[in-house]
């Protein structure tokens, strides 16, 4: 077995990247491999609770993301000053996350066998 990680670097709703992403981690995650998830960045915002898309014609990735816990995702990581420079904060996130900071993802990445950048 591998263990995974998606890095989502890119807000919700610019394109289609984290949309396939997330379908691709879902796929992963049904095969029963091990998977993580990193938002740092503008990834963060996928996170923030209360979005529209629908709005602006949009689908919403919060479904998506309240999901992941059915496919085993074995954890939502955020990285901390992403959230403090886009001004989240943890209680304004749709899902429970843990917290990582900066100086540690460099060891986080390289924990896992297979990284997906999102």
């Amino acid at each position: 077995m591998k263990n995974f990680l998606f890095v989502m670097r890119r807000p919700p709703h610019e394109g289609t990247a984290v949309r396939e992403s997330l379908d691709m981690l879902m796929t992963v995650a049904a095969f029963d491999q091990p998977v993580r998830v990193l938002f740092l960045d503008d990834g963060v915002f996928a996170l923030k609770a209360g979005q529209r898309p629908d709005v602006l014609g949009l689908k919403p990735v919060e479904p998506l993301l309240a999901a992941l816990d059915f496919y085993g995702v074995e954890g939502l990581w955020v990285e901390e000053e992403s959230l403090v420079q886009r001004g989240l904060r943890p209680e304004g996130l749709a899902l429970p996350v843990r917290g990582i900071r900066r100086a540690e993802v460099a060891g986080f990445v390289a924990g896992a066998d297979v990284v997906v950048n999102g």
